[in-house]
Formats: C-alpha cells, structure tokens, sequence
C-alpha cells in the first residue's frame, strides 16, 4: 500500500467515522466539519472520487439555516448519508 492509498483509505474511513460520532453524539458537528476540511486540504492531490465526495459531504455538517435555526442536514439526513457511504465502502 502506497502512502497515497492510505491517504485515501483514512479519509473515507474517518468520514464514516466522524458521521457516527456526531450521530451519537461523542462528536460535535463542529469538530467534524473541521476535520473534514482539514482533510481536504491536505489530501486534495492524492484523493480519489469516493474519499473526496465523502469528505465533501462531511464538511458543512455544521451549517444552519441562520443564527439559533436548526442544521441545514437533519439527523436523519446524516444518517442516511452515512448509510451511503458504508455501503459504498463495502462495496471497494
């Protein structure tokens, strides 16, 4: 394994990963738009289509409608996302 392919491999793994901890609720949705935009940045040469789009729809886990208004993704959204991406996981 190249160290690219670790690169990629972490990212989709701690996107599943972060998804699950906010879900509950061991991770604020905060840490992890942070984390994934870390991610992005430093990953963003050598990762493939499946690690970048689960990064991408980990970052901006955090948004809001507008100030003290409810997340633009709701829980059950997260969720179904996550659901998503283990599958895709299963499936590479």
């Amino acid at each position: 394994m190249t160290p690219q392919d670790g690169a990629k491999k972490y990212a989709r793994f701690g996107s599943v990963r972060c998804r699950s901890n906010v879900l509950d609720g061991r991770l604020t949705r905060e840490a992890a738009d942070e984390w994934a935009v870390q991610q992005m940045h430093l990953t963003e040469d050598d990762t493939d289509e499946s690690a970048a789009r689960a990064l991408a729809l980990l970052a901006g886990i955090d948004l809001r409608h507008g100030p003290g208004a409810p997340y633009l993704h709701s829980d059950e959204q997260v969720s179904g996302r996550l659901d998503e991406l283990r599958a895709r996981r299963a499936t590479s």
